[in-house]
């Protein structure tokens, strides 16, 4: 099956990964469940930055607060744009961190999401003086890498230095032909499905679906100028079978 879509091509829809390095100030045990909470931080750091002075960080509130989209069908699909920053996590760890250790964190930075990457690295830096979690484990930002699909790394901002806007390398997130077959879903962070306003405790596949087609199509529209679906339901209609087929294990 090919996906044509309303407006824009697949190719552009792109990414650049934002490689982050803390050097801990503080001993600190790191949990994989406080990188799940870091959206959080971040956004409770965010706030007090703008209260501070909401002049001085106009791109930040681009980054954190962006509008919601002015076509009212995809304001019905997503009415809160999502910002276009994605932590790329790895499998569950647990670290012990002495002061002086460094921790690489990759972030996406999805479409037009990457002209704001200097407001994350600030956005970033500012959480170091509170702590990555709960006040605790406090770093300092003191490098940010771009990451080439290659996984090769150029320093594109030290602490020391001033910010210039790099040449990225951009990651190509969609193929122009995706395959239909079986895949299995491991999800490591936690995820929240609403319906009506309220949330499902135990979805049925269907449920997944359309969420994760709403996250998907608001987040390439907001930021990538790609409009994948005239109507969602209608695509989803169109599968070979129109009621997704599988199971759901909740642990």
């Amino acid at each position: 099956m090919v996906l044509r879509p309303v407006s824009g091509r697949l190719d552009d829809i792109d990414a650049v990964c934002l490689r982050l390095f803390l050097e801990f100030e503080d001993a600190f045990d790191l949990d994989w469940t406080h990188l799940l909470r870091l959206r959080r931080e971040v956004y409770q750091t965010g706030r007090m930055l703008l209260e501070m002075d909401p002049e001085r960080h106009d791109s930040l509130r681009q980054l954190l607060y962006p509008p919601a989209p002015t076509d009212t069908r995809m304001r019905r699909l997503a009415p809160v744009t999502p910002s276009p920053f994605v932590l790329q996590m790895r499998q569950p760890t647990w670290q012990h961190l002495e002061p002086g250790d460094v921790l690489p964190l990759d972030f996406l930075l999805i479409g037009r999401g990457r002209f704001l990457a200097h407001s994350f690295i600030t956005l970033v830096g500012a959480l170091g003086n509170r702590g990555l979690f709960h006040d605790h484990g406090r770093f300092a930002l003191v490098q940010a890498s771009a990451v080439d699909p290659d996984g090769r790394e150029t320093s594109v901002w030290r602490a020391d230095t001033p910010w210039r806007e790099p040449a990225w390398p951009l990651f190509r997130l969609w193929s122009a032909d995706v395959p239909l077959r079986p895949i299995t879903l491991e999800f490591l962070t936690p995820a929240r499905i609403l319906s009506r306003g309220k949330p499902l405790f135990r979805p049925d596949l269907r449920h997944l679906v359309m969420a994760m087609t709403r996250r998907v199509s608001s987040l390439v529209y907001s930021w990538c100028d790609v409009d994948l679906f005239d109507n969602v339901r209608d695509y989803l209609n169109e599968l070979p079978d129109t009621s997704p087929q599988g199971d759901l294990v909740w642990q």
